[in-house]
């Protein structure tokens, strides 16, 4: 395979890059948005998805490239998401306590495995923000 494009990169392109490199290596990649064409995996926090997030018909924005307009802001997110990012660290340490607490809550109510609604992570990782819609 054609490993020339795989190199470590900390930049904008890193997932493209990734993404190249997977292929070179023989790695068939799919879609993870749901059916209804909102994403699971986040690249901005969760919040700027939810709230800040409009969509652009702009060809040179890379965000929006391909996507729905009718996949913003409220709509933007799988009711169910797999990861956010771009929090700072102290944010990071705050979130995986909420994360650690929840996850002994679901054990004690013998519910392993339950996937946690949008509405309840967005609580999680952004206290005291109002969920969009709950202003």
């Amino acid at each position: 395979a054609d490993d020339e494009g795989c190199v470590d990169l900390r930049t904008s392109q890193e997932e493209p890059r990734i993404a190249a490199c997977m292929r070179s290596a023989g790695l068939r990649l799919i879609d993870t948005k749901d059916g209804q064409g909102r994403e699971r995996f986040l690249p901005f926090q969760l919040k700027d998805h939810l709230r800040d997030m409009v969509y652009s018909p702009d060809p040179s924005d890379w965000w929006w490239t391909g996507k729905s307009p009718e996949n913003q802001l409220s709509n933007s997110v799988a009711d169910y998401p797999i990861a956010a990012h771009n929090y700072e660290q102290e944010e990071e340490h705050s979130r995986t306590a909420h994360a650690a607490a929840i996850a002994l809550r679901v054990r004690r109510d013998k519910a392993p495995g339950r996937a946690l609604p949008l509405e309840e992570i967005f609580g999680v990782v952004h206290p005291g923000v109002a969920y969009p819609g709950m202003e």
